[in-house]
């Protein structure tokens, strides 16, 4: 199939990548912008069908050859947005365009790609920044209401109580509500500056030594609930443990022993912790579990209790940022953060939280 000379000469001039393929889809050209973009030859794709072509994804196949079908039929197609896959094995997002020109007595497909690929990246970011804003917003929103609700109606009673000479049990009853829900707001802001200083990579990754954090997490634990029968039991078979983490690992560990005691209605709470070494591929990995006789988990809840609650709907888990906390730092070491039962076929025999951070060298 014969160019005209006029169009060959722009074809070849014009800084966009170009592409050109006959009625069916063969592909009769490229110019030098093309190879350039994707690093492909023009002679290593003259022949091919472009809807298999190494540049294109499979997973556009279908929509490529709903395109052409109404494109033949003289339906104008809108711009698309598509990835293509360069020859190194990197991927551009591409906005695509395709019409009809003539060339002698037979149609040719004309295909040209703009690289939108920082756009893309910037669109990305920009919305990731929308998201976490109005997760933010929606979960202080939300928590601290029930926070102020909380202490609000705790002083419409201590209120009412302060008049009656009987009541003094009641009162300190209520001091302790009010303190609790005022350590409840407090941790919410923690966490949340610890969630936005994770995200901007402001806390390095370091090597850290398990044990004397997770005894500092145990300690916490006791000072917090001093009311509470706790037995915990450490299990491991080293003297010390080093992972890849920072600070924030003390965080993951109070709140996965907290989320055992708050939903734990037996009159003793116990908990073990057992630590191990495992291989995986190349790495090796300190696997840490939580095991613990709670009311546990529903299987349709596993994956849920991990994830950060969205604007309007109720925490599965009842405490804000916990567990979704404990998966975004597991997450920046690296690792993975999981939940099974305790008892295998049986949720309502507690649970076993189980941890795997990159072993430090």
């Amino acid at each position: 199939m014969k160019l005209k000379e006029g169009y060959k000469l722009l074809f070849e001039s014009l800084p966009v990548p170009i592409l050109l393929t006959d009625k069916d889809g063969v592909i009769i050209d490229a110019n030098t912008a093309f190879e350039k973009s994707l690093g492909y030859e023009r002679k290593e794709l003259i022949g091919k069908l472009y809807e298999v072509a190494p540049f294109i994804s499979t997973k556009y196949l279908k929509i490529f050859k709903e395109r052409k079908a109404k494109q033949l039929k003289g339906a104008s197609l809108p711009i698309i947005e598509i990835q293509l896959k360069k020859k190194n094995g990197r991927k551009i997002w591409v906005s695509f365009n395709s019409s009809l020109i003539k060339s002698d007595d037979d149609v040719i497909v004309q295909n040209i790609g703009y690289d939108i690929t920082d756009y893309k990246k910037a669109e990305h970011e920009l919305t990731n920044s929308y998201d976490r804003a109005s997760f933010y917003k929606d979960l202080i929103l939300h928590d601290m209401k029930n926070v102020l609700q909380n202490i609000n109606n705790a002083l419409e009673l201590y209120s009412l109580y302060q008049k009656q000479n009987d009541k003094e049990n009641e009162i300190i009853e209520l001091i302790k509500i009010l303190e609790d829900q005022a350590k409840r707001g407090t941790l919410l802001i923690q966490n949340v500056s610890k969630l936005s200083k994770i995200e901007e990579s402001e806390i390095p990754i370091k090597k850290v030594e398990v044990l004397k954090i997770l005894n500092e997490s145990i300690d916490f634990i006791h000072r917090s609930y001093p009311t509470k029968e706790i037995k915990i039991k450490v299990t491991k078979q080293l003297k010390e443990y080093y992972v890849k983490g920072n600070e924030l690992l003390l965080d993951v560990f109070e709140n996965l022993l907290i989320n055992s005691i708050k939903h734990n209605e037996n009159p003793v709470i116990e908990i073990q912790i057992k630590l191990s070494i495992e291989q995986k591929g190349k790495k090796q990995l300190l696997k840490v579990q939580f095991i613990d006789n709670a009311k546990g988990i529903p299987d349709t809840l596993k994956e849920k209790i991990f994830q950060r609650t969205k604007p309007g709907v109720e925490s599965v888990s009842g405490k804000g940022l916990g567990l979704s906390l404990v998966k975004f730092i597991i997450d920046s070491y690296k690792g993975n953060v999981s939940v099974e039962n305790r008892i295998r076929g049986d949720f309502t025999k507690g649970s076993n939280f189980i941890v795997f951070l990159p072993k430090a060298a």
